[in-house]
């Protein structure tokens, strides 16, 4: 890469900030003059209501738990003409897989919190042996062009139930009592359902992290667990809406970066 002046937009939740700090890291570890773009935390934090269709979250600075502050990074009131933007789209997701494999990137999401742990530790899940699924519903269904159906959710795990734990955490953005009849059914494949209802986002990431199997969603959130994770992960084959042209590139780069695919 040459040596260029690069300037990485952030924008939306934790997921998506950590996909943009991997990238400032990436870049700036190989010697590229690199800013970061906070513009979009100018705006005042809103948090949108699951069904109000097209409403969407306006996140707030989430990774202030890494040691990752927003004058962690270098910024500039004005760019000049010539710097390189990467917004969100195409260039931004393949720099990120690519930046998050290096280990001088991955250090920075080090997680010192174990307050996951002492949510654990209230029930009787086997802390060293458990499998977690994301549920990524909330404001998501207001806008997002796919969602990942519960009947998605119940295939799978059906389908790893062989070689899963028999302790299955849920980590959703929608609460249980709206999610009686997937539990359910989930119940067919595992001892015992967990799913935590007022768990934060550090200790929702950390429990995917530590997962000994991890199904995400199409989310960023859990696709980022997932590439912290020294352990499995399953993602979906389906990102965005099939007919959506614009998307279809995004989404080749996401399911390129799994080595294998589930067969029926």
């Amino acid at each position: 890469m040459n040596n260029n002046t690069f300037v990485v937009t952030f924008c939306g939740g934790m997921g998506a900030q950590i996909i943009s700090s991997a990238i400032y890291f990436f870049l700036n570890a190989t010697g590229q003059n690199v800013y970061a773009d906070f513009s979009y935390f100018k705006r005042k934090a809103h948090f949108a209501t699951e069904g109000n269709k097209g409403e969407i979250t306006h996140w707030p600075w989430q990774i202030d738990h890494y040691g990752l502050h927003q004058h962690s990074f270098k910024q500039l009131e004005k760019f000049p003409n010539n710097v390189s933007i990467i917004p969100d789209g195409v260039i931004k997701n393949k720099l990120f897989f690519t930046s998050i494999k290096q280990q001088i990137v991955k250090d920075k999401f080090y997680s010192i919190s174990k307050n996951f742990k002492n949510i654990l530790n209230t029930t009787s899940i086997n802390q060293e042996n458990f499998s977690c699924i994301h549920i990524r519903r909330g404001d998501y269904v207001n806008v997002a062009s796919h969602i990942v159906s519960d009947q998605d959710v119940i295939n799978i795990c059906k389908k790893i139930s062989p070689i899963a734990t028999k302790d299955l955490i849920v980590i959703s953005d929608s609460p249980s009592i709206n999610n009686k009849d997937i539990i359910n059914q989930l119940n067919d494949y595992f001892e015992n359902i967990y799913w935590f209802d007022n768990m934060d986002e550090i200790d929702a990431h950390n429990t995917m992290r530590e997962a000994k199997i991890l199904v995400t969603s199409n989310s960023q959130f859990s696709l980022t667990a997932a590439c912290l994770s020294d352990n499995i992960s399953f993602i979906p084959q389906t990102w965005f809406d099939p007919k959506i042209k614009e998307t279809r590139e995004l989404e080749k780069i996401i399911i390129s970066n799994s080595t294998f695919s589930l067969l029926n």
